[in-house]
């Protein structure tokens, strides 16, 4: 789980991005841009501030500013067109894309109206992004557009619940600490530290993190670790005992036993998976 200051990176600049995935498991995080998952294949857990929802193809999850969501339990036939933005930006250049009317939730579309007409238009927007050119900027928000409306007009709405009514209270503490993890995973980190820093008890703080999160305090920095130590990992760096300690781990065998829960490997095999079978 973590905060994520989002870039863009497109030919225009634009506060916009497109793509489509098979990649179904992403860990808990947040951001203030809108989020936005088209179901296309297969089916998904999605989950927001710990309440769950199950996906299917044909959903369409919509995640607003500042909610913490996670992906899990892809199906092996997964595959979703992922739509993020600033909505902010959009309008300060005078377009209400997902605005008041559009909150977090799950749209499931309506036996009753068949012919919505979502799909060749994710596929427009994809295609537009794909081939940008200076008039795409227009093309771009209108799709967005377009997408609410149909949404709102053609699809039902699941609202999500806020994981307990006394856990909203708490989204603001668990965020900042969320931060301070992602910043600071290689120094010592703890839940009597953390929950002090929330002034929360201990018992307190780390069953709202769990709450919120779906992911334990403990589990969770060990992901932070491991999450890194595998990104040097991958740009070659095979010095992994040094990494790991780098990255905040106090033993390699703590290491090496979240490295294996978590791959199904050990850190050896891993690295002979990524750079051929003469890596040491």
């Amino acid at each position: 789980m973590k905060y994520e200051h989002k870039t863009y990176q497109n030919a225009l600049g634009l506060p916009i991005s497109v793509m489509k995935t098979q990649s179904g498991e992403f860990a808990s995080h947040w951001h203030y841009d809108f989020e936005a998952v088209f179901l296309l294949k297969g089916s998904v857990t999605a989950t927001r501030n710990g309440a769950a929802a199950d996906l299917r193809a044909g959903d369409v999850f919509i995640c607003s500013g500042g909610d913490i969501h996670s992906y899990t339990d892809p199906s092996a036939d997964f595959s979703a067109l992922v739509l993020i933005f600033d909505p902010y930006a959009a309008r300060k250049a005078g377009t209400l894309v997902m605005d008041v009317t559009v909150r977090s939730g799950v749209f499931r579309p309506d036996p009753g109206r068949p012919d919505a007409g979502l799909s060749p238009l994710l596929d427009r927007l994809l295609y537009e992004y794909e081939h940008m050119s200076a008039a795409s900027v227009f093309f771009l928000y209108a799709y967005i557009l377009e997408i609410q409306g149909i949404l709102q007009r053609d699809y039902l709405k699941r609202e999500f619940s806020d994981g307990g009514a006394d856990s909203r209270p708490h989204l603001h503490r668990i965020r900042e600490s969320i931060s301070y993890i992602e910043q600071n995973f290689a120094g010592e980190i703890t839940l009597a530290g953390m929950a002090k820093a929330a002034l929360m008890s201990e018992s307190n703080f780390s069953r709202e993190f769990k709450k919120i999160t779906g992911t334990g305090f403990k589990e969770y920095v060990n992901l932070v670790r491991l999450r890194e130590v595998a990104a040097r990992m991958g740009e070659g760096d095979r010095g992994v005992a040094a990494v790991a300690y780098a990255c905040g781990f106090q033993s390699v065998r703590t290491f090496n036993r979240v490295f294996r829960a978590h791959y199904g490997l050990t850190p050896g095999e891993r690295l002979r998976q990524l750079h051929g079978p003469e890596t040491a």
